[in-house]
């Protein structure tokens, strides 16, 4: 009759076996951090603007008139309103 051998692991021996995965799978973390941190260090503002290459560009800007909703419009010799102001007429 063939003898059988049984092997008992320790709580130990099994626990040093995870070892191993999880200091693998830190290096590579830490790898990816350290060289994903340099690549944006050293490629920062890698993207190029957009040259202005002509002298076409036109910029509009419409600016309101005073005097729409309170303030002083008047002639010469006006008076100051409190809802749009008023026209003098010189008295």
């Amino acid at each position: 009759m063939a003898d059988t051998i049984i092997e008992r692991r320790t709580e130990v021996a099994a626990a040093l076996d995870n070892t191993g995965g999880w200091a693998v799978a830190v290096v590579v973390l830490l790898a990816v951090v350290v060289l994903g941190g340099l690549f944006f260090y050293y490629h920062r503002g890698v993207a190029p603007g957009v040259p202005n290459t002509g002298t076409t560009d036109n910029i509009n800007v419409t600016l309101p008139t005073g005097g729409t909703t309170g303030g002083t419009t008047g002639g010469a010799s006006g008076s100051t309103g409190s809802t749009g102001g008023t026209t003098g007429t010189g008295n």
